[in-house]
């Protein structure tokens, strides 16, 4: 996951980077006319005790905790089945790590966000 990755309309970006101790994702939309990237939330994956936790903490609100349930190299499952919405947030990276889907969701509806890997400009 660690990188940038690009929506496929360009509405919204992620970036990855591993940390010490962790994964730590920003997640950005692209909202006005100039296509200036605004940062949307702050992502963290890290490990407390035995298990692996999910982090999100969008601006202006308070983060939430999922806890990861199901893993492999390429994928992670995390659930919360507290928080109101969504439940479980899945991210599943292809194969060949040049695309990845974000899916977020609850019993009754789902979203996919489609992104692929992109060059980071420096």
């Amino acid at each position: 996951m660690e990188g940038k990755w690009q929506s496929l309309d360009g509405s919204a970006f992620e970036y990855w980077k591993l940390d010490n101790t962790s994964l730590e994702g920003l997640s950005f939309i692209t909202s006005d006319s100039a296509g200036k990237p605004e940062l949307q939330e702050r992502l963290s994956i890290f490990k407390r005790g035995s298990k692996f936790i999910f982090e999100a903490n969008p601006l202006k609100q308070s983060k939430t905790e999922f806890e990861i349930v199901a893993s492999d190299p390429s994928f992670f499952r995390a659930e919360n089945e507290k928080h109101d919405f969504p439940k479980w947030i899945m991210y599943k990276v292809s194969k060949t790590r040049d695309s990845m889907v974000a899916r977020i969701g609850d019993e009754t509806k789902s979203y996919d966000f489609v992104f692929v890997k992109s060059p980071v400009k420096e």
